[in-house]
């Protein structure tokens, strides 16, 4: 999808749109997603589910300004919240 998108862009955009639905495939033998999988619904969960999902879109194309942010903001907490254990 990323590749025609780029591809209509580069010749001019005319009419040519694809739908925006994406599909987030999880691998849940990973010990962070089997860790989310319990169900837990606190504050650390959250931001890592978060986390996870911005990765993803991350390896598909590059984040909108407000979005890199966020997952700026959000890496740090991640980071204080690591050093606190």
């Amino acid at each position: 999808t990323r590749r025609f998108k780029d591809m209509s862009r580069l010749y001019g955009d005319k009419g040519f749109s694809l739908p925006e639905d994406c599909t987030l495939v999880l691998n849940s033998k990973n010990p962070v997603i089997a860790a989310l999988a319990t169900g837990e619904d606190d504050e650390q969960a959250k931001l890592i589910a978060s986390q996870v999902y911005d990765l993803a879109e991350l390896s598909r194309a590059p984040l909108e300004p407000e979005q890199m942010t966020a997952f700026l903001k959000r890496s740090m907490k991640l980071c204080e919240l690591a050093t606190q254990k």
